[in-house]
């Protein structure tokens, strides 16, 4: 750990120093500054894990330069050094997140114990910030939670993914299958970031309520083929034979950081070719070739829109047409999707006209995602009347021809959609159908998407039916309340309520007109509140711990974001009141 110590002293300065690094504390790098103009020109290359500075020093006290440092956020641990008639001022500075207070003159074991103390402490911190690191990477990946609604930062999130490669391998497993999948990721990340050294980190996020696990990787170069090619045949050689059901998937960028859903919908388009298209264990998405976030989002916006009525087949295969249809991108932008695969593994790419199965062990789907036979055909497939039947034969005619390309690409998205609610091809179809849909693809017909597209608005219908809505918000929003103190996630919720994660989510924006986490913020914010109204002596960092913030940090930021104001402006203006 690093130390700055500030003093203008030179003695004082100087023994402080030596103690320390006699010592045998935690703190290996020592560096002293002669005072705070000092200290804050040596702070733009040295970034301490703590200060210890006096109170009293020319130009720039002690406060005054905590204060400095604390809004240029150089640093935000402190011990001050102070006299004895500087007694009542020190207690007033441990209010502004001020550590500890030594008086003068230093006794090298108090100056000791307190420095172990400290680094005990930070290493805690240091915990308890990584675990949450590892939620706030797990509730937007998996749960969509935006990282600006958990309070991650550019900043913090290029802390987190330091290195401008990353990847995501995903599998979707059912319940009797996960624990196998995730001994062999957890395995798996082991090794790939023993193979990294210090380039690189690998960690497993996993869920068991929507039964996946992930494995993100982050590393300063791309996963190669040969690794790649490693990577399936672990998972090959695993000798549990529920692996050989999944469909595992794998797509990587570089710095793409902001992007982590949109690798994660990759990865899982991926796995989905694997498990119902190519009989592959493993398969990798073609970063070169993107279009699955585009289909999505407007399969999400269609589905919602239907959901407000039930429609006759005729309508739902004009509905399919016209998606299907106004997909398509412009002339020549070769937008689409496309899976990759090295040493054996799958690969469906976005090359309109390749052929399928273009070479021994490496299976090419052929397709853009959203091809559909020229930008004047989507004008006319909107001419559709109710009964299903164009005034135009021609464009009838452009649409079945449409209908007759590889429907791959949509069979993906829509699978991928269904995986996002908690459902699956298999669930709505069977398995052998699931498959069947899959090795067919090039000559579906309108009628069998359109029964497709029916089963879906049914199984979104069910999941609604299944569910009342008042009820279900009541449990939650009762379970919360009443556990807000603990480590509440939405997998936790999930498995108190018997509701599928997303569905949580869906209900919050439907019935609160907002997210999980921000009612769960909120809630807490309301009785920290109450705490320091009703207890203006507990520490700050106890109150943070009793509305369930385990990282002091994380409470000051969420209640300025919530208050716009410090938890200790807000207790000052309380005592004013």
């Amino acid at each position: 750990m690093k130390l700055l110590v500030v003093d203008d002293e030179p003695v004082i300065l100087h023994g402080i120093m030596r103690i320390i690094e006699r010592g045998n504390t935690p703190f290996t790098e020592v560096v002293g500054a002669a005072d705070g103009i000092d200290a804050l020109q040596l702070l733009e290359r040295f970034r301490p894990d703590l200060m210890i500075t006096d109170l009293h020093m020319p130009e720039l006290n002690g406060l005054e330069l905590i204060h400095e440092v604390q809004s240029r956020r150089y640093c935000d641990r402190f011990i001050i050094l102070t006299g004895y008639d500087d007694f009542e001022y020190a207690r007033q500075a441990i209010r502004y997140r001020v550590i500890d207070y030594l008086l003068k003159p230093i006794h090298k074991e108090e100056l000791l114990n307190l420095l172990v103390r400290t680094a005990q402490s930070i290493e805690k911190e240091r915990a308890a910030a990584g675990k949450l690191d590892l939620l706030k990477l797990k509730e937007h990946i998996l749960y969509n939670s935006p990282f600006d609604e958990q309070f991650v930062s550019p900043d913090e999130l290029k802390a987190m993914l330091p290195y401008p490669h990353i990847g995501l391998l995903a599998g979707c497993a059912e319940p009797e299958s996960l624990p196998a999948f995730l001994a062999c990721v957890n395995r798996l990340a082991a090794e790939l970031e023993a193979g990294f050294g210090l380039n690189g980190k690998a960690v497993v996020l996993h869920s068991r309520q929507l039964g996946q696990a992930v494995v993100l990787i982050n590393s300063a170069s791309a996963i190669s083929e040969a690794q790649l090619s490693g990577i399936r045949g672990k998972l090959l050689a695993s000798g549990d034979p529920r692996l050989h059901k999944l469909g595992i998937g794998f797509s990587q960028r570089e710095h793409a950081a902001g992007k982590l859903r949109e690798l994660y919908n990759e990865a899982i388009a991926a796995a989905i070719v694997s498990r119902y298209a190519q009989g592959e264990i493993m398969a990798v998405f073609d970063q070169h070739e993107l279009g699955i976030e585009e289909g999505l989002n407007r399969l999400h916006r269609l589905v919602e829109e239907r959901l407000q009525r039930w429609e006759s087949p005729e309508q739902i295969r004009q509905d399919i047409a016209r998606w299907w249809a106004e997909g398509a991108p412009d002339a020549g932008s070769g937008a689409g999707g496309g899976v990759a695969g090295g040493a054996g593994a799958s690969r469906v790419a976005g090359d309109t006209g390749a052929a399928v199965g273009a070479g021994s062990g490496d299976a090419r789907v052929a397709g853009s995602a959203w091809s559909n036979g020229g930008a004047g055909d989507a004008a006319d497939v909107g001419d559709v009347d109710s009964n299903g039947i164009a005034g135009d034969t021609r464009a009838v005619e452009a649409a079945g021809a449409s209908f007759r390309r590889d429907h791959r690409p949509l069979l993906v998205c829509i699978a991928v959609y269904l995986h996002h609610i908690g459902s699956s091809l298999e669930k709505i179809a069977g398995p052998q159908a699931a498959a069947e849909l899959f090795q067919n693809s090039e000559r579906l017909e309108g009628d069998a998407l359109a029964a497709l597209w029916s089963q879906v608005l049914q199984a979104v219908h069910r999941t609604d039916a299944k569910h009342s809505t008042q009820h279900t918000m009541d449990k939650i929003i009762g379970y919360v309340e009443a556990n807000y103190k603990q480590d509440l996630s939405l997998d936790l919720l999930s498995e108190h309520v018997q509701v599928h994660p997303n569905y949580i989510s869906i209900l919050f924006k439907k019935e609160k007109g907002t997210t999980f986490l921000h009612y769960l913020h909120s809630f807490r914010i309301h009785k920290a509140k109450e705490l320091m109204s009703q207890f203006p002596d507990w520490p700050l960092d106890a109150i943070a711990e009793q509305v369930g913030y385990a990282n002091p940090r994380h409470f000051y930021k969420v209640f300025k974001k919530y208050e716009h104001q410090t938890p200790g402006q807000f207790r000052i203006a309380s005592k004013r009141d």
